[in-house]
């Protein structure tokens, strides 16, 4: 599995009123999500992501598909799972 990246996309803007102004419906506009989790995979069409990892290698939660011709920006923030194993993560000392 790849590291943890934050992912700019551009997401669908619905409405789900049955009548708006045609106005208010010409601004409507695709909207910047962000999405933080773990590249599973990733291919020309799509990128999955999954935002919870087990530990036993084999289990993840919160998955995404994203298109690749939606995504602005990926971001690394971690290499890998592993590098949170360092001394340099919080390792339990985090206050919020």
């Amino acid at each position: 599995m790849n590291g943890l990246y934050e992912i700019t996309w551009l997401d669908i803007q619905s409405c789900d009123e049955p009548w708006i102004d045609l106005k208010e419906a010409k601004e409507m506009k695709p909207i910047e999500m962000k999405t933080l989790g773990y590249i599973i995979e990733a291919n020309d069409d799509y990128v999955v992501v999954a935002s919870t990892l087990c530990s036993d290698g084999e289990t993840v939660g919160s998955v995404n598909s994203i298109p690749t011709s939606v995504i602005k920006c990926c971001m690394p923030i971690r290499k890998s799972p592993e590098d949170c194993k360092s001394e340099t993560c919080c390792s339990g000392s985090m206050s919020l």
